[in-house]
């Protein structure tokens, strides 16, 4: 696994390569993005299975696919480096920090 793919659990975002989306409105299919809450990421240091599962979605970058916006959240299926996939929900007020890459 690429550890460049992985973030910690504190990362701010780098202007020079990311932006901030501000909620679930404005991702789009092939956005390159990882969550912006810290507290929604997993810890840096792994205690338990739970964290591990939790740093291993959510402190990971992955590009958007077949995204579905309502009013009260958003999912999609993410899709990691090394071409695993899941299934993200969340709130549609969550922030993203996306890689202007590919905006």
């Amino acid at each position: 696994m690429d550890d460049q793919e992985y973030i910690h659990q504190h990362y701010v975002m780098n202007p020079e390569q990311e932006h901030i989306l501000f909620d679930g409105t404005e991702l789009f299919d092939g956005a390159r993005v990882v969550v912006e809450d810290p507290t929604v990421r997993g810890p840096d240091s792994i205690h338990s299975p739970m964290d591990a599962h939790r740093r291993d979605k959510w402190n990971r970058w992955v590009t958007v696919s077949r995204l579905t916006i309502t009013e009260h959240g958003i999912a999609f299926i993410g899709t990691f480096a090394d071409g695993t996939q899941q299934k993200f929900e969340a709130d549609l007020s969550t922030a993203w920090i996306c890689d202007k890459r590919v905006h």
